[in-house]
């Protein structure tokens, strides 16, 4: 699905009480807190997890799109799978995602799902000049780099011995890919 501006979204979650569109001076995120047996019908609204937009309507950042665990949907059970198809494997990590924007006065912030979060400021600690420098490149050129962030001190359920971010895609803003 293209999205190349918060109209492209508003549409799909009129009167649906389980999304969030948090408005912030700096960005719009829009975010499901709950989900509902109906709130994925419209396979369209997978994307609007943590998906961030300038003040003025216009995409700023993508991060990972809804995803469902095997068995939970009839399209995931695991005779539903097509494991022929080339795919990657990754370590389950149990930690909080994170992406970045650029802001209006141009600086690179990490955010979650709501925006810059307590969590996403922790995650800042690995922002050096040289990450920042890369990271200011795909955003410029309309990519979305995603994290997963894991911490003694962002402990979900597993307690991790160092603050780590690990790089787990690359989106493209308008696309998806």
């Amino acid at each position: 699905m293209e999205i190349r501006h918060i109209d492209d979204v508003l549409p799909l979650i009129e009167g649906r009480k389980e999304f969030v569109v948090k408005r912030d001076p700096n960005y719009i995120a829009i975010d499901y807190a709950i989900q509902f047996f109906d709130t994925f019908d419209d396979p369209r609204r997978i994307e609007l997890r943590g998906i961030k937009f300038h003040p003025g309507g216009a995409i700023m950042a993508r991060p990972l799109h809804k995803f469902f665990n095997v068995g939970e949907r009839e399209d995931t059970r695991p005779e539903a799978l097509n494991f022929d198809d080339d795919h990657d494997i990754m370590d389950k990590l149990d930690g909080s995602m994170i992406h970045p924007a650029i802001l209006a006065d141009g600086s690179v912030r990490f955010m979650t799902r709501m925006g810059v979060t307590q969590v996403a400021e922790k995650a800042e600690r690995h922002m050096t000049d040289d990450l920042r420098g890369v990271i200011f490149g795909l955003l410029s050129a309309g990519l979305t780099p995603i994290f997963e962030f894991t911490a003694p001190d962002n402990c979900i359920v597993v307690k991790y011995p160092a603050s780590t971010l690990t790089l787990l895609a690359i989106r493209d803003m308008v696309t998806g890919d």
